[in-house]
């Protein structure tokens, strides 16, 4: 029997972070990862993290803590992993209505929304005219950021199946067993588990009751000689530079759109030319599509995480429903699961999955 601190079910973007946490404790893990024909959120998501949203306007959740939490966590995960992860952004965002500017420049006077509410410069004006209809305008959002997801899932992948601490294929929960505080899977013990299915959570039959908000999204990679911008631009959709390992532009990623409770995770036209229509209207030139892109996201409810043990079993947890904001969520809280399952730290009632 192979002894381990803890298994992880699935290597997502939560199951990545939170793997990578429990090493920083000392704690030896085993991921489990690769159920077949279901494309995971992580391997598609853009990776923003967008410190004003809303039509309002409003700071993020706690994005004074989280954002430099994610900085920190992310830029030394760079050191150990060896490649560009972190890209520091400004945020180019349309307003539409005089109302809307109004709003943005009003929030711009409040003290706590300087760091991240900035002016939109001659030189930023002439960059945007040359890519976005001209008459266009825009508001400059500071202290934005973006995450290489892909990148970081696939290179932690390499090196834990270097070290064999990763094992390939579906998580077959028959062979799943608990022995005096331990639990069993194969040749293979641990002292906990820890969940980070992404939607394929709403199978697993120690947190059935939790309510999952699936959400499918859908995003089309274009590329044009023309389109040089490293900003994010955000209109009805999001245009996002995409990176290689080195740290160069490779192309753009646009999206997404959504579809609620989606049987399926495959691409469709209807989406795509959803995309294209409103895409098309806002550049200044022609572009190609590269490739056309869906998964669904583990959203919530209550837009907050799914964090904490099974009713049934106390070395059984779930780290889950990180939603489109899971760049900028999943240090913090991976850090706090930690903290709670090892430390004894009481978990946030906001996150505990006994909420429901």
């Amino acid at each position: 029997m192979h002894n381990f601190d803890c298994f992880i079910i699935g290597q997502g973007l939560a199951g990545t972070v939170l793997a990578h946490t429990l090493e920083q404790q000392g704690k030896s893990i085993l991921i489990f990862d690769g159920k077949e024909n279901v494309t995971p959120s992580s391997s598609i998501a853009a990776g923003v993290i967008n410190p004003i949203t809303g039509m309002r306007f409003a700071k993020s959740w706690r994005i004074d803590d989280f954002l430099p939490f994610a900085r920190k966590v992310y830029t030394d995960l760079e050191i150990k992993l060896g490649v560009k992860l972190w890209h520091e952004k400004n945020i180019f965002r349309t307003v539409r209505l005089p109302e809307d500017k109004n709003n943005y420049h009003l929030r711009r006077t409040f003290e706590e929304y300087k760091p991240y509410c900035g002016e939109v410069s001659e030189t930023d004006a002439e960059n945007l005219k040359k890519y976005f209809q001209p008459e266009t305008e825009f508001i400059k959002l500071l202290n934005g950021a973006q995450l290489n997801i892909p990148l970081l899932v696939d290179k932690s992948r390499e090196i834990w199946k270097a070290q064999n601490y990763f094992i390939s294929g579906e998580f077959d929960f028959s062979q799943l067993k608990f022995e005096d505080y331990t639990v069993k899977y194969k040749t293979f013990a641990a002292q906990k588990i820890i969940f980070c299915e992404g939607a394929q959570a709403i199978h697993n039959p120690f947190f059935k009751n939790v309510p999952f908000v699936l959400d499918k999204g859908e995003a089309i990679l274009i590329q044009s000689e023309k389109l040089q911008t490293k900003d994010i631009v955000k209109d009805t959709l999001s245009i996002v530079p995409q990176y290689s390992a080195e740290g160069a532009i490779k192309n753009y990623w646009v999206g997404a759109t959504n579809a609620w409770n989606a049987t399926d995770d495959k691409p469709t036209e209807e989406k795509k030319s959803e995309i294209l229509q409103k895409l098309t209207p806002f550049l200044n030139f022609e572009f190609d599509v590269q490739n056309h892109v869906a998964a669904i996201r583990p959203t919530t409810k209550d837009r907050r995480p799914f964090l904490g043990a099974s009713k049934d079993h106390s070395n059984v947890f779930i780290f889950n429903g990180l939603g489109s904001k899971g760049s900028l969520l999943a240090p913090f809280w991976a850090e706090h699961l930690v903290q709670h399952i090892y430390f004894e730290q009481q978990l946030d009632k906001l996150v505990d999955v006994k909420r429901f």
